[in-house]
């Protein structure tokens, strides 16, 4: 299970920041029941009072923690985010156009030189009756 860093890695690139009150609430039981913590406080119940207590975001960053701690989010899913969420910034570190060593004798198929042209109905143009 995700532990404090990651939670709070989470919240802040999905939510816009963290929520380590909201986190501390749900995995207080974990002092006592250890891994199984997430038999309590990771329900509707606990959203609801992450709500009541700290308002309508709290309540998605308890649901966060939940599909966290259920694997339903995955810290993978994160980083991609993350990547996503440079991409769009223009912070992205530049790669390199050219062909990594793996996919270097992979054939190009023409691929990148496939548009769907205005009016000519793109590279699908004729498959399934349509155009």
């Amino acid at each position: 299970m995700p532990g404090h860093r990651e939670h709070s890695r989470a919240s802040r690139v999905l939510l816009g920041r963290p929520y380590p009150a909201v986190d501390a609430m749900m995995d207080s039981p974990s002092k006592y029941l250890y891994g199984e913590h997430h038999i309590v406080l990771h329900d509707m119940a606990a959203v609801r009072i992450a709500i009541r207590l700290w308002g309508e975001e709290a309540g998605l960053a308890a649901t966060l923690h939940i599909a966290l701690d259920m694997g339903m989010i995955t810290m993978k899913d994160v980083r991609s985010w993350e990547q996503v969420q440079r991409r769009l910034s223009g912070n992205a570190k530049r790669r390199s156009t050219t062909r990594s060593r793996a996919t270097r004798n992979w054939p190009d198929h023409g691929v990148d030189r496939l548009s769907a042209e205005e009016g000519s109905g793109g590279p699908l143009k004729g498959i399934g009756g349509q155009g």
